[in-house]
């Protein structure tokens, strides 16, 4: 996984193991602020493991999620619970020159 990070990020990493001065926060991504986290000219890239939940199997407070990061669309209803995640990210890098898989 290291390798294929590092393929990611286009960079060496030699972290490991992980020191006290990493920034890691635990928490839900799509409940918390990114820039509260970092400032947003500060932000190289953000890692994340968010579940993967069919539209079907989410919970109320998924829903409540989707329905927070999808505000007055049609049939979110319909979209797997890790689409937040993406919308939220590309609502973070709007307007800069980020790139998707750049």
């Amino acid at each position: 996984m290291m390798k294929e990070t590092e393929d990611v990020v286009h960079m060496t990493l030699d972290f490991l193991p992980l020191k006290s001065y990493a920034n890691i926060v635990e928490g839900n991504a799509l409940r918390t602020e990114w820039t509260d986290v970092i400032p947003k000219h500060e932000l190289d890239y953000i890692m994340s493991n968010p579940p993967f939940v069919g539209a079907r199997m989410i919970g109320a407070e998924q829903k409540d999620d989707v329905n927070t990061i999808f505000p007055e669309w049609k049939n979110v209803g319909n979209l797997d619970y890790v689409s937040c995640w993406y919308k939220k990210a590309a609502d973070l890098i709007a307007g800069t020159a980020y790139i998707f898989g750049g």
